[in-house]
Formats: structure tokens, sequence, C-alpha cells
């Protein structure tokens, strides 16, 4: 029986969390205070209401040239181990696009955790979207003026998150197909980056870097400047003096014959005729 989850189910639901991802005790408890709400989840229980499958729908828009679209990311998809290879998934999916067909979305997306599941949400009507590339940056910037212009945050309660919202949510709308985002789902993003020992670089509404450490390498997540400034030198210098190296990983979204797709998206309005165009830029998610 596939329902809505009861305040009775959560520490179950976080239960089985813990056996489906890695995530930390910190994470798990931040997703479930803040980005978790029972009436966009949706459960496949057994005879005793024992959650056996779990996902949610979190709310978002997408915009493509100069319209707007709803849509819906599937967030926290699995199923318990203990009772896989059941058709649990299948039925949880099924139901999860009628939900969001019913609501009006024009799209669903998501972010496999990992390459086998691509072919498998590809049985859904998914399609391999958000175009997403590595490379490296060289960060031998000139240390001038750094200091009196880069903000570096390493908690959420420093932050002026008005001013930094307002910056970055101006970066995405210069995009002509991107996932946008709101203020909550951008605050979501930090809380999320700062339990992750993440910084945010910001120059006042011209540049903004979101940065993490991986595998002992330093990661840019994403960096937003304005043209025709040095903004980007500023902030790459800031990265390489706060963390004392050279050179960064750079987690960049764009088109090139050695693009690995981040996610994955479907149509869900049948009145949506146009071709999806492929490079859809999508931001950090809750991945």
């Amino acid at each position: 029986m596939i329902i809505q989850p009861k305040k009775k189910h959560q520490q179950q639901i976080q239960e089985m969390w813990k056996l489906c991802f890695p995530d930390t005790d910190a994470f798990i408890r931040f997703y479930f205070e803040k980005i978790y709400r029972k009436e966009d989840a949706l459960i496949l229980v057994d005879e005793n209401e024992i959650p056996l499958a779990f996902l949610q729908i979190l709310p978002h828009q997408i915009k493509i040239e100069e319209s707007v679209y709803t849509a819906g990311y599937l967030s926290g998809v699995m199923t318990h181990p203990g009772h896989r290879n059941q058709g649990h998934m299948n039925a949880l999916m099924k139901a999860a696009l009628e939900l969001m067909k019913k609501r009006q979305y024009t799209f669903s997306f998501l972010i496999p955790q990992n390459a086998q599941m691509f072919d498998i949400y590809s049985k859904y009507g998914f399609e391999r979207a958000f175009p997403k590339s590595f490379g490296y940056t060289d960060l031998k910037i000139n240390d001038k003026l750094i200091y009196e212009t880069v903000k570096i945050y390493d908690s959420f309660n420093e932050l002026r998150i008005d001013e930094v919202y307002a910056t970055y949510s101006w970066f995405l709308s210069q995009k002509e197909n991107v996932v946008l985002k709101t203020k909550d789902q951008f605050v979501h993003i930090l809380e999320d980056l700062f339990l992750d020992g993440g910084r945010v670089f910001y120059i006042e509404q011209e540049g903004i870097a979101l940065i993490f450490t991986w595998k002992h390498q330093v990661a840019i997540k994403e960096l937003f400047c304005k043209k025709g400034i040095n903004t980007k030198e500023l902030l790459l210098g800031a990265i390489r003096i706060q963390f004392n190296v050279e050179e960064a990983v750079m987690l960049d979204y764009h088109l090139t014959e050695q693009s690995r797709f981040g996610g994955m998206i479907s149509i869900l309005d049948t009145n949506f005729s146009e071709d999806l165009p492929a490079d859809i830029y999508m931001s950090m998610m809750l991945d």
C-alpha cells in the first residue's frame, strides 16, 4: 500500500535512510528537520504499516528561455535493503509521477545515486540531462586587493543571507535554461554546505563561490562572477590563500564531448511539445 507518511513513520524512514545512503547523522537530522515534509512524501508500507520504500517530491521551478515551469525534484528515493527486487520502487515511482501530474508539474527531475541508476530511471521516461564536467583551475593569482574585497563565510550565522541570495539568484536568472532556487532552497543548500565543512566566498553584488573539500582536494562547486572585471581572479586568489593550495577541482556544467550528465529529467505535461534544451544548468542540489 502506498500512503503519505504519518508522524509515527518518521523515525522508521530515518532508520531506512541510514541503511540506504552513506550520509552522516548530522545530515539526516538536518534533512528531516528542514527539508522533509510528509505532505510531499510517499511511502510504500507492508500490512503492519512499516515503510519499505520512500521518496519525496521537492517543488522547484525550471526556466527555459523566457518561460518558467513547475517541476518536482525526486529526493531520497530508496527501498529497504531487505525488501528490494520486489517491485516496491516501481510502484512508488509510478505513484509519484501520477501525483506530480495531478499537481500539474511540467517536469520531474532527479540525480541518480550511481551510474547504473540512469538505465533504471529511463524506464519511467527520464532522459539524461544537466551536463556536467570536471576540470582543474589554476589558483596562482596575485594577492592584491583580496583581503579587502572578498568576504569568506564558514558558518551560516555569519551570512547576510538576503544580500548573498540576491546575488546568487541574479546570476541564475542570467542563464537561459536553468533550475531556479527560492530563498528557502538556497538557505538549505548553504546549511548543507556548511555541514560538510564548506565555505562561501563572496564579493558584494559581483561574485560568489561555493567551496568544499573533496578527497583531500579543494572543490569549487559553483563560481559566478560578472564579466569585464577581475572578480574571478579575486575569488580564486582568496580560495588559494584560505586553503593554501595552488589548484582546485572545478565542478562545471557545460556541454563538451567529455561531459557527464549530472541528472535526468522527464516531461510530465503532455501539452509541452518543445524539444528540451541540452544545456539546462542545475546548480547545487541536496543530493
